[in-house]
């Protein structure tokens, strides 16, 4: 199986890890447990369809400098649908799924920039 990321700690006592300090935002932050519950109640054929879904808008708003606050959101979100839907899936796709999510985190890094920039 392979190990990805996992979300902060919610309960206490479990150990924390570098995600809980990332910068992202807030109202994803703030709305990170209900996403999670929620979309941990749906087959793994719908979460994957949500995480193909985020990855479109990424696509679809990466383009327009008022959407960058968004694309980031979506960004992060969608790294942490991968965490959540991975452990359901065969060996297999856990690996693409992992890959996926280093991917997207190069993409952020290069987003970040390229926010700087303008």
């Amino acid at each position: 199986m392979v190990r990805v990321t996992r979300i902060p700690p919610s309960k206490a006592g479990e150990k924390s890890n570098s995600r809980t300090n990332l910068n992202v935002d807030y109202y994803l932050m703030k709305n990170l447990q209900a996403i999670r519950t929620r979309y941990l109640k749906q087959d793994a054929a719908r979460r994957l369809g949500g995480l193909a879904a985020n990855l479109s808008r990424v696509a679809s708003f990466a383009d327009n400098p008022n959407n960058f606050k968004a694309v980031e959101t979506l960004i992060e979100e969608s790294k942490f649908l991968i965490e959540w839907i991975a452990p359901d899936l065969p060996v297999e796709i856990q690996t693409k799924l992992a890959e996926l999510q280093i991917q997207l985190s190069l993409w952020h890094l290069k987003f970040l920039k390229i926010c700087l920039n303008h």
